[in-house]
């Protein structure tokens, strides 16, 4: 494949054909050797929840969740998993489940049939939920869960600007949660839905700054494994990866691509990502 990225005078390639672009990482193995757990994680079209050792085996039934999945994930403690489901195709709902069985716990539910995307902590105590919202009009919400408690705290709320803009995602020290919305101050205007920034906040719900905006639409943050850092896509015609981050420029990876999903390795020095072709 004829490689892409930034040219060396700093403007994006990718004005060239593309014949496939593809990278692909497996990172459940050394994933699960650090929390301690061995397995991999599936739910039925019924609703169990399944837990199977990575070497091999008989599934183990962990709990059984009404709904169909929207999104499963582990806790950086490897202790407890979010899952994120529709149930009855009128309303969605995120649960969490001990790794060690039990009941699931519900944590949220809301009246539109789109499952959240869910984000655990760096510490394994909340979760982060963007969920779709509908009162007058269409729009998203972020919330922030204390899963111990189940205190939960409204940290955003805003206007559709994109059907699925990707994240929540946590910055690593556990202080900051990368989102994409539609642009501050912009949100009774309708011109404004066709843009989206990617924003910064605090758990609190304090400090809410822009990361990354301007031209395009910005979605799907993904912060640096260590760094004060957030991966992003910004999409126009084309699309392209972008970092940036509070006090620094921002600086184009790749370009000319096509619904691009990304990834950082966990030093956080390489990306993988996968885009669609063109010719």
């Amino acid at each position: 494949p004829e490689p892409i990225g930034p040219r060396p005078d700093g403007i994006a390639a990718g004005r060239r054909p593309v014949r496939a672009l593809l990278a692909v990482a497996v990172v459940l193995p050394a994933l699960l050797g650090r929390t301690g757990c061995s397995g991999s994680l599936s739910l039925d079209d019924d609703g169990r929840l399944y837990l199977v050792d990575a070497g091999g085996g008989e599934p183990t039934r962990l709990a059984d969740i009404p709904g169909s999945l929207g999104a499963l994930a582990w806790s950086p403690t490897g202790n407890r998993i979010a899952v994120a489901t529709v149930i009855a195709g009128e309303r969605h709902a995120a649960w969490v489940v001990a790794t060690d069985g039990g009941r699931a716990q519900r944590v949220l539910e809301g009246p539109t049939p789109a499952p959240p995307s869910v984000a655990w902590s760096p510490d394994g105590t909340r979760l982060a939920v963007l969920s779709l919202r509908e009162d007058r009009m269409i729009g998203r919400r972020l919330n922030v869960i204390d899963v111990d408690s189940g205190g939960l705290r409204r940290l955003d709320r805003w206007p559709v600007a994109l059907l699925d803009p990707g994240g929540p995602s946590w910055s690593a020290d556990g202080r900051r949660i990368a989102y994409a919305r539609t642009p501050l101050g912009r949100e009774g205007d309708r011109t404004a839905l066709r843009d989206a920034d990617v924003v910064g906040i605090a758990p609190g719900g304090t400090a809410r700054r822009v990361i990354a905006g301007g031209w395009g639409v910005q979605s799907d943050p993904l912060w640096h494994p260590t760094e004060r850092a957030v991966l992003h896509v910004r999409s126009g015609r084309f699309s392209q990866l972008v970092v940036a981050g509070p006090g620094r420029a921002s600086r184009t990876v790749a370009g000319g691509l096509i619904a691009p999903t990304a990834s950082w390795s966990p030093d956080g020095r390489a990306i993988a990502f996968v885009a669609a072709r063109r010719d």
